[in-house]
């Protein structure tokens, strides 16, 4: 009978679970640094750390998952991941990476199995798994906790591959339908999986020699469902406008875009060196690109030749060029021209060629008593002890947003989005000198941007500048006239220079804008009780406390405007409530306190101002003497 797949080479099989166990081990070490890394600011907070989505397992909560666009992606079963972990540890970063890193080491045994299934060879399959697990192009795709989009739907992916081919060797119906819903599962988690209807095809037509009708009619159902969940995912990044970078771009230009990126992927993948979490479209396309079209065509060639009479060869490069195509941007995506994290798939067809090249030399060269083995094995050694350190130093790039974007500056420093980013880490910081060098640089790359000015005007807010703030989120609102952060930050400024009209416009503006965050409605309430409006101010933080129940501040504020509206009661109970909630707030002892006074009870009112003594405040002498003074009188 013909075998379907390679004939065993009279090596030992391993058991899968001992292969399992040392890419668990070697990955540990490779991505060590990973236990240590923060979120960054780079989708991690539209993800996951600000992703009101993640907050809840309830039903209804996972219903909105699927029926909801996340920074233009679509990507469900991801979001549902972030939701587990956020259930189990809150934000806590170790448990994001820790999942992220399991998951890799998954993928990598999954990859193991895969080519042991195919090639029937114990050490080959160990080579490619260990090259696509610790190879420094997967620190981004593995260390970057958003790119849990591609680790689970490699998962899924590979699962669904797997499980495909037990259908494909021995005809079962619960195999290929097991395959498709896993296909799915990976489409939800990222909607790069739409290769997998074509690796089936190059699967069967190579590795199980199916020809004709028979080779495509079961791969219906496949490209049904990948057409579906692609045509969302396109409408996902045109609405966050994702497809139109680079609108100039003609024909010609992406094809020599794609060039480029085909040579980098090849050329990293044997120099893993001057890797970058950023590589923007180049200024200007053919002197950048053009040179390296000649290399792009010869290297194409280089791995048409190397396939050639071998079926196993073949599948490797097919699986590599199918995988690819759809990251060489051809229609280009977002403001990166290539990314470390695009060649996570294709990196398995590559991997299994190097294999199969590496492994045919060797036998070439020692074909008595298979030898080839022991080298191979030995050059499996040495590839893990030279790569393993370089991933762990590319992984130590990913400690913060602060090591990423120094690091991305080193080769790039003139990367906006490198400076805003950074500088906008600086600024959370309260390292605001440098914050504000950054967002100038930005600022002198591409002038008069929204994010940058209105950054920039937040940045002089906090060092006190408050006219040259209001100078630099007028410029910023001059772009965008209803940009809420601006308007907010301006209305902050103008409250600080004590120009309260001004102030509470700006708040208005910034409400109507989208800014309905309690933050904003207290302060055009407090600003609104400084103009003397106090129902208007008592209706603005009873809004507050609506969307944050349990504020203090917002307690107090509004007990000074009940106050000044004569409603004693309602003033004392906020009072009252402020200082349960922190019973260090001396203001609100004291304001309640004038509360004892108007209503005569004036012993409640000594307690009052002995408690905002007790607390290390100064009490107005008045005040004072007027309550002594009624509480000597009653006595008499």
């Amino acid at each position: 009978m013909k075998k379907t797949t390679g004939e065993l080479s009279g090596e030992p099989r391993i058991h899968a679970g001992w292969v399992l166990l040392l890419l668990g081990l070697v990955c540990c070490v490779a991505f060590w640094p990973a236990f240590q890394c923060n979120f960054v600011n780079w989708d991690d907070n539209n993800f996951v750390v600000n992703n009101s989505l993640i907050r809840s397992l309830e039903p209804s909560a996972i219903g909105r998952l699927f029926l909801t666009l996340t920074d233009g992606n679509y990507i469900p079963l991801t979001l549902l991941s972030f939701s587990l972990n956020h259930a189990a540890c809150g934000l806590n970063p170790i448990c994001y990476h820790a999942t992220n890193i399991l998951l890799h080491v998954l993928n990598a045994g999954m990859v193991f199995l895969l080519i042991r299934f195919l090639v029937k060879n114990t050490s080959t399959a160990l080579f490619v798994s260990l090259l696509f697990a610790v190879h420094p192009l997967r620190v981004e795709s593995v260390v970057w906790v958003s790119q849990r989009k591609d680790v689970l739907y490699l998962f899924f992916y590979l699962a669904a591959l797997l499980t495909y081919l037990r259908y494909a060797e021995k005809g079962e119906r619960t195999a290929y339908v097991t395959a498709l819903l896993l296909f799915g599962a990976s489409l939800l988690s990222k909607q790069l999986a739409v290769s997998f209807p074509l690796i089936l095809v190059a699967l069967d037509y190579f590795i199980f020699n199916r020809r004709g009708k028979r080779l495509w009619v079961d791969k219906v159902p496949f490209l049904m469902l990948s057409a579906i969940l692609t045509i969302t995912a396109v409408i996902g990044q045109h609405r966050k406008t994702a497809l139109n970078t680079g609108p100039e771009f003609t024909v010609p230009h992406r094809i020599l875009l794609a060039g480029r990126s085909f040579v980098f992927y090849l050329e990293k993948t044997f120099m893993p060196v001057n890797l970058s979490a950023l590589y923007p479209y180049p200024d200007s396309v053919l002197p950048v690109t053009l040179p390296y079209l000649p290399f792009a065509i010869v290297l194409l060639g280089l791995l048409l030749w190397a396939a050639r009479r071998d079926r196993y060869r073949k599948f490797a490069v097919a699986f590599f060029l199918i995988t690819i195509l759809p990251i060489l941007n051809l229609i280009p995506a977002g403001a990166q021209m290539r990314a470390d994290r695009f060649i996570y798939l294709p990196s398995i067809g590559l991997a299994l060629l190097i294999a199969l090249l590496i492994k045919d030399l060797l036998s070439r060269a020692s074909p008595a008593s298979h030898p080839g083995t022991k080298l191979m094995v030995g050059l499996t050694c040495v590839m893990v002890v030279v790569l393993v350190p370089v991933t762990y130093l590319r992984a130590t790039v990913w400690e913060n947003s602060e090591t990423l974007w120094r690091d991305v500056l080193k080769n790039r420093p003139d990367s906006l989005i490198a400076w805003n980013n950074l500088s906008t880490y600086l600024l959370e910081h309260g390292r605001y000198e440098e914050a504000l060098e950054g967002f100038d640089r930005a600022d002198s790359i591409v002038p008069d941007l929204v994010d940058t000015l209105a950054n920039r005007g937040l940045t002089k807010m906090r060092l006190g500048r408050f006219e040259d703030a209001v100078d630099d989120l007028s410029r910023s609102l001059a772009v965008d006239a209803d940009f809420g952060p601006a308007l907010f930050n301006r209305a902050e400024a103008f409250y600080e220079m004590g120009e309260y009209w001004f102030a509470d416009a700006d708040y208005t503006r910034a409400i109507e804008a989208g800014q309905n965050t309690p933050e904003a409605w207290f302060a055009r309430g407090v600003c609104r009780g400084v103009l003397g409006q106090f129902a208007g101010a008592v209706q603005d933080l009873t809004r507050a406390l609506e969307l944050e129940p349990g504020w203090a501040d917002a307690h107090y504020n509004r007990g000074k405007a009940y106050f000044n509206l004569n409603e004693f009661a309602r003033a004392l109970d906020d009072f009252n409530r402020a200082i349960m909630l922190d019973p260090s707030y001396a203001k609100a002892f004291y304001h309640r306190a004038h509360v004892y006074i108007e209503t005569r009870r004036y012993e409640e009112a000594m307690n009052d101002l002995l408690s905002v003594r007790e607390l290390g405040f100064t009490i107005d002498t008045n005040v004072w003497q007027r309550v002594a003074a009624e509480l000597d009188a009653r006595e008499e």
